[in-house]
């Protein structure tokens, strides 16, 4: 996974980076740099934003299958 496509997904939780800087034990500016692209990040932070992405990913799943219904209940009404 990209910095941008963690960004977008985290953005779609309304997760804050600082949210992730504290669970990476990292500077809230080395998330930003990184979802911008600007910087690499160590494999060992990398992981840990990776196991941030993985214990939270079923919200996004949820969300996305709500978003879904909403949708088709619209269409219906």
């Amino acid at each position: 996974m990209t910095g941008k496509e963690f960004r977008r997904w985290r953005r779609s939780l309304e997760i804050s980076q600082q949210v992730v800087a504290d669970y990476a034990e990292c500077n809230k500016s080395t998330i930003c740099r990184w979802e911008k692209e600007q910087i690499k990040i160590y494999p060992d932070l990398y992981q840990k934003v990776m196991d941030f992405y993985e214990n939270h990913k079923q919200s996004y799943a949820q969300i996305c299958a709500n978003k879904s219904q909403e949708q088709k209940s619209e269409m219906y009404e």
